[in-house]
């Protein structure tokens, strides 16, 4: 099924760019480079499809192609798909958690929605109430007491800590679209997901650029509350203030320094 649904939209890419089905938004060499990644990645190429994307211009310009070549009604079917097998891999790192409830709710999810919604293309679980939890390995190590670490911001990927970064290829791996067979269609999928995802973005990322002085503090600040907030199931204990320093020795004003009046009264009493 994942493998019908990439070949079906790849193909369907160039013959919607060219017919014009959909208003674009972006220039057409925006088009252009995205209908040839796809392409190239329907081949397996991914040589020529990365060098077509190295720079941060260039991977803009495929992210608005991408966009407006591809509908949106299909885009929220390979996100359905991709998230249908991120709620198998939830439900592995809700029972290595220790919560069977959420463990339980997420694989209902994936039964549901693999066979109603035709292998995950639609959702048809949250509608009957089973929300997603969308655990990963980064919150299982913080659920066993690891630290976060230090903030670091990936290339393509975004925000991240050393934490969720040593998880990271073990979540990658874990999804089932890593598992098909040749390597060169694993990555290929590995690369559809992540361009769907950074494009369904785009939006959001405008609107911080708009209302945000300092991106970079305003999204580390908004994602490290994030992932403790899901480390903690939205519980998450205030963080305790930092105790003041103690003042040193040599600061310390002196008995006698602090009261020069003493030896004056002191002389005055005496007889």
């Amino acid at each position: 099924m994942k493998a019908l649904l990439v070949a079906a939209l790849l193909a369907a890419a160039p013959a919607l760019a060219q017919e014009r089905l959909i208003e674009p938004s972006a220039p057409d060499s925006a088009r252009a480079t995205a209908i040839t990644v796809l392409k190239h990645l329907a081949e397996g190429d991914l040589e020529q499809a990365a060098a077509l994307s190295n720079a941060p211009a260039q991977r803009l310009e495929l992210l608005r192609g991408y966009r407006d070549v591809v509908p949106e009604m299909a885009r929220t079917g390979v996100t359905n798909f991709f998230n249908n097998l991120r709620d198998l891999w939830s439900s592995v790192n809700a029972l290595l958690q220790g919560d069977l409830e959420k463990s339980g709710q997420d694989w209902m999810r994936f039964s549901v929605n693999t066979v109603l919604g035709f292998g995950g293309v639609v959702d048809w679980a949250s509608p009957m109430g089973l929300d997603p939890h969308y655990e990963d390995l980064g919150q299982t190590f913080g659920v066993w007491g690891m630290e976060p670490g230090a903030y670091l911001v990936l290339p393509f990927l975004g925000s991240s800590t050393a934490r969720d970064t040593l998880a990271l290829p073990a979540d990658f791996y874990a999804y089932p679209d890593q598992w098909v067979s040749p390597d060169e269609a694993a990555y290929g999928l590995l690369a559809w997901r992540v361009v769907n995802t950074r494009a369904n973005l785009l939006d959001a990322g405008q609107l911080l650029s708009d209302i945000s002085l300092d991106k970079y503090t305003f999204v580390r600040d908004g994602y490290l509350q994030r992932r403790r907030s899901l480390v903690f199931d939205g519980d998450a204990p205030e963080t305790p203030e930092p105790p003041e320093a103690p003042a040193s020795a040599g600061s310390a004003p002196s008995p006698a320094a602090s009261s020069p009046e003493a030896p004056a009264s002191a002389a005055s009493a005496a007889p």
